[in-house]
C-alpha cells in the first residue's frame, strides 16, 4: 500500500463542451478523468435541473486526480479554456491509496 500525496481537479461545464475538454486534459498530461453528465445544481446563474433533454443546457462534472506537476500544466489550460464557456474549476489536495 502507498499513499501519494496528489491534485484533484474538479470541473463543471456545459455538456457540449465536453469532448473537447477531455481532449486538452488528456494532452495536458492527465492520464484519467471519471465524468458524470447532465448534473443539476444551483449557482449565480439559477437552477439547472438535471432532467434537461437539450446537451446545449446541460452541464457536466469531470474531475481527475494527477501531480502537483501535471496540475501546474493543466491549470493554465483550464483557465484558458474556461475563458471561452461556463463552468467552475475547484482544486484540492488528496491522499491517493494506490494499491
Amino acid at each position: 500500500m502507498n499513499i501519494v500525496k496528489s491534485v484533484k481537479i474538479e470541473v463543471i461545464l456545459e455538456s457540449i463542451q465536453v469532448e473537447r475538454f477531455i481532449e486538452m486534459l488528456e494532452e495536458a498530461g492527465a492520464h484519467g478523468y471519471t465524468l458524470f453528465g447532465n448534473i443539476s445544481g444551483k449557482g449565480q446563474n439559477g437552477m439547472l435541473d438535471h432532467n434537461c433533454r437539450a446537451k446545449i443546457f446541460a452541464n457536466s462534472y469531470l474531475f481527475t486526480i494527477c501531480s502537483e506537476e501535471v496540475a501546474q500544466n493543466i491549470l493554465p489550460q483550464i483557465a484558458l479554456f474556461l475563458e471561452d464557456c461556463s463552468g467552475s474549476c475547484f482544486t484540492s489536495e488528496v491522499n491517493h491509496l494506490k494499491l
